[in-house]
């Protein structure tokens, strides 16, 4: 889920870099850093999230965003 917006977030900040670099000289390893930087980021924090949204289910075996089902009979 994050890990798209991660790289979103990537291009964007990779496309700024571009545009300073025009005027100044930004190092190669700065650019890669700030893009693995926001990457990890992202499927750190997708991590995160779906270990806390897997806590309930293994407490009481049911997931809370799935519909009850009606009985039939």
């Amino acid at each position: 889920m994050y890990l798209e917006h991660g790289a979103h977030w990537a291009i964007g900040a990779l496309a700024v870099i571009l545009l300073v670099s025009i005027g100044y000289h930004v190092n190669e390893n700065v650019t890669g850093l700030v893009g693995v930087a926001l990457i990890g980021a992202a499927f750190i924090s997708s991590i995160i999230r779906n270990r806390r949204t897997l806590e309930p289910i293994e407490a009481t075996g049911e997931r809370d965003d799935e519909p009850e089902k009606a009985s039939v009979g």
